[in-house]
């Protein structure tokens, strides 16, 4: 299988990992079982191909949690009325003292 074969199997690899069942599905080593990611994806799962799968996954839960723990800077808006505006234009032309 080539590469681009790879990243079109790769989100249904990532599906079927997902709906596992912990208990049933995972190896004693905690790998996904192979024959279950094929059971639910409906094509071969090689291990290479389950391995470069979680390692997928890892990188985007660790990236979600980066972006998590950012700040995210919001900016207040107010929605003016022509009343709010003149008003604001009127306090901004105050007379200047000389």
């Amino acid at each position: 299988m080539d590469e681009k074969q790879r990243q079109i199997r790769l989100p249904a690899v990532i599906a079927a990992i997902k709906s596992l069942d912990p208990e049933n599905d995972f190896t004693k080593d905690g790998k996904p079982e192979t024959k279950a990611i094929s059971a639910l994806t409906g094509f071969d799962v090689s291990a290479d191909e389950r391995d470069a799968a979680v390692v997928d996954m890892e990188k985007l839960a660790k990236a979600d949690e980066e972006s998590k723990s950012v700040p995210v800077k919001t900016a207040a808006r107010k929605i003016l009325t022509g009343e709010d505006g003149l008003a604001a234009m009127a306090e901004s032309r105050k007379p200047v003292k000389g």
